[in-house]
């Protein structure tokens, strides 16, 4: 996904490394996003948040765009929380 980030975001700060826990985490200077992965279970925790409304919903878009393109993830699943947020 990290490239991903690099060809969407050139601007953007991409830390895929250990600074950003087991994921990675794209920063700007007026907003941020987190995507992490358990070492639990099949979960990920995706955290977002700008300074402006219009700039969190851009994100939220791009985040749930992203996301809706891996098959592995089960919308539907009983455990998932809080995916309302990511609907597209």
């Amino acid at each position: 996904m990290a490239p991903l980030l690099h060809r969407d975001y050139p601007e953007a700060e991409v830390i895929d490394d250990e600074r950003a826990g087991d994921g990675l985490r794209l920063e700007f200077p007026d907003a941020m996003f987190v995507i992490r992965y358990s070492q639990n279970g099949p979960y990920l925790t995706i955290k977002f948040e700008a300074r402006t409304r219009a700039e969190y919903e851009k994100l939220r878009l791009y985040i749930a765009k992203i996301l809706h393109n891996f098959s592995e993830i089960d919308w539907k699943s009983p455990t998932s929380a809080n995916v309302e947020a990511l609907v597209h």
